[in-house]
């Protein structure tokens, strides 16, 4: 008896122990994020080192299989708003956030990082954010009757894949010009794991990133304001396009400059 006491003991020692060890390199996973969107920092990377904190040494779950997971979250929450069944949608869609949250974050744990990984998660993210502001349009438009929804819905839709599309050309065309270049990630001033860097987080608040546009969605949603919701989101992603444009053309236009130096 005393003997199977002892057993019990040492193997829950190991279990604390592993957790410990496996939530502070989780952690370390979260610094090295190196991003600076808000709803991202104060959401769903902490719910991501949560929710993989059990499994994320399971062999079955993949960043890949997370990857796929959160789209089709995604998909189901557009198929819920586009029936109506707006709570349900809201749910699905915070849920995918935290998903597709969890896919780099686990990479960077395991350091398992891949290209078809990173194609994967932006492919299905492209998808993912033109169908839901595409459907947004249409359920505005059914409850508002205004057919204008219906275009600013298919504003949000182009200018979000434009965005991306002009941040991956001026990548593109800046590893052609630079081959050794090393990206260098964010670097935070207070850290985000931290009650201190928590609240720090919501600094960023005002940039409006790609996962900004979860917590919008749904706060409009919930509210009932699908009018409110159909502007902020077709003027904000308008002007965001506008601005990343010249910001991408600019940084382009001084690669012309620096090679025809050298």
């Amino acid at each position: 008896m005393l003997t199977s006491r002892c057993h019990t003991a040492l193997g829950m020692e190991i279990m604390n122990t592993s957790l410990r060890d496996r939530w502070r390199r989780l952690q370390q996973a979260f610094r090295s994020s190196g991003d600076d969107e808000w709803f991202a920092l104060v959401f769903a990377r902490p719910l991501a080192n949560i929710f993989l904190l059990p499994v994320a040494d399971l062999p079955l779950i993949t960043p890949n299989f997370l990857s796929i997971t959160a789209f089709v979250l995604g998909l189901v929450g557009i198929w819920a708003f586009l029936q109506g069944y707006d709570e349900s949608g809201v749910a699905l869609i915070l849920i995918r956030c935290v998903v597709d949250s969890m896919d780099g974050h686990l990479a960077r744990y395991r350091g398992a990082g891949s290209n078809l990984g990173a194609y994967i998660d932006k492919a299905t993210d492209a998808l993912f954010w033109a169908g839901l502001f595409g459907v947004l349009g249409y359920r505005a438009w059914l409850v508002t009757g205004n057919h204008v929804h219906v275009w600013l819905g298919f504003i949000a839709a182009t200018s979000r894949i434009f965005i991306g599309y002009v941040y991956w050309v001026e990548n593109y065309m800046y590893l052609r010009a630079h081959p050794n270049h090393r990206p260098r990630s964010f670097s935070y001033r207070w850290d985000p794991t931290t009650v201190t860097g928590w609240f720090a987080s919501h600094v960023h608040i005002w940039k409006l990133s790609e996962p900004d546009y979860y917590f919008w969605t749904s706060l409009f949603v919930l509210l009932d304001r699908w009018d409110l919701l159909m502007y902020f989101v077709g003027t904000t992603h308008a002007v965001l396009a506008v601005v990343k444009l010249i910001q991408r053309a600019i940084r382009v236009r001084a690669l012309d400059g620096r090679n025809h130096v050298s």
